[in-house]
């Protein structure tokens, strides 16, 4: 099963995945398939935001890492934080409350049947986690990149997957596939939180705003999740069964949350919702 949270990390990389398979295999037939499409559901924000910013980043802190500017360094590292948290959130809470009405929209169709949606939707919640550490992680590794410092992220992996065969050998046998989710999910969290703490012995603290900006995205999205969470139930009752009645489900109950999510920071008019609202009446434009 491929792991795309490891883009750009690959230490370990390849005797992970080849743990991963012959341990999911023992499993049952069907683990692999449940957790490769899980894993292709939390793969499109990471790799349409977590990916896409940190790459937009990279330029200009390799340009202020070169000219020894280290306050712009952690200014633009911690704008590039807050925006991904502020794009990866809500993409999270959407996947999470919804997940399983859009595996059904995705995948349910021929030999695909309602007990592997319920299958990959619980894959999918415990990946979600993961995805959180795994987004936030992405630009912490291309500030090392922009420092010219490749080996140390690599070296952070190695060790990673070494937190990943601990937890899959002790939870594979009781929690079955899922001790595998569980187990990626740890690593995901372990390489997030050394990475942060190496970046913070070597670049210092980020600005205040950074904190302070996670905080008021967290509050946008507990309100974004209880609507979703309040919303969804009564729709899915009223809507007609099939296709075109999950499609309105997610859409309308996703689409609610997502316009109470925004609202609420453009209220708090947060920096990167209105430089994001920028870019988007440019491109328009």
């Amino acid at each position: 099963m491929v792991i795309p949270a490891d883009c750009g990390r690959a230490g370990g990389q390849p005797f992970q995945v080849g743990l991963d398979r012959r341990l999911a295999s023992g499993t049952g037939e069907q683990s692999i398939a449940w957790m490769a499409n899980a894993t292709t559901l939390q793969q499109m924000p990471l790799g349409l935001i977590s990916v896409a910013i940190s790459l937009a980043a990279l330029p200009r802190l390799s340009q202020f890492y070169a000219a020894g500017d280290d306050a712009a360094y952690r200014q633009t590292l911690g704008r590039g934080l807050r925006m991904l948290w502020m794009l990866i959130l809500p993409a999270g809470i959407f996947l999470w409350l919804l997940g399983a009405p859009v595996t059904q929209l995705l995948f349910e169709r021929g030999a695909f049947t309602a007990a592997d949606t319920t299958q990959v939707a619980r894959a999918l919640n415990v990946y979600l986690l993961g995805m959180i550490f795994a987004a936030v992680d992405f630009p912490l590794n291309f500030a090392f990149y922009a420092r010219f410092n490749t080996w140390l992220p690599a070296l952070v992996g190695v060790v990673s997957v070494g937190v990943y065969v601990v937890v899959a050998l002790t939870l594979v046998q009781p929690l079955g596939y899922l001790g595998l989710v569980w187990a990626d999910t740890a690593k995901q969290a372990g390489h997030a939180a050394i990475m942060v703490l190496l970046l913070w012995r070597v670049v210092g603290r980020l600005r205040a705003d950074t904190l302070r900006g996670f905080a008021a995205i967290a509050l946008a999205g507990g309100v974004m999740a209880g609507v979703i969470y309040l919303v969804a139930p009564p729709l899915s009752s009223a809507l007609p069964a099939g296709a075109l009645g999950t499609l309105a489900l997610v859409s309308l109950a996703g689409g609610a949350g997502i316009v109470v999510y925004a609202a609420i920071l453009f209220a708090m008019r947060f920096p990167e919702t209105q430089a994001l609202a920028k870019i988007t009446r440019i491109g328009r434009g």
